[in-house]
């Protein structure tokens, strides 16, 4: 079972998880952009390995694509940031 969690929000410190990066652009989502990583975190630092760079992809299925990515890798934590920067709200 896969867990996602915004990043900020989450006070948990993990070995190894999934992280998403949607950057909401304008009104509608036809613009918006979405990277995922897979994320390990260790004594020297994070390592990021990078799956998908400023896909074309809005929030909820740049989410589900994340998950699908964690149960593929086996791991069970995804965590996202949304960048509302550049939204209209």
């Amino acid at each position: 079972m896969v867990t996602a969690r915004e990043r900020g929000k989450s006070g948990i410190v993990l070995p190894e998880y999934v992280y998403l990066v949607a950057e909401e652009i304008g009104q509608d989502k036809v613009n918006d952009l979405a990277s995922i990583f897979h994320v390990r975190e260790g004594p020297e630092g994070s390592r990021e390995k990078e799956i998908l760079r400023n896909g074309r992809l809005f929030f909820e299925h740049a989410l589900a694509l994340a998950c699908a990515y964690a149960l593929k890798r086996g791991v069970g934590m995804v965590l996202y940031d949304k960048d509302q920067t550049n939204a209209w709200v």
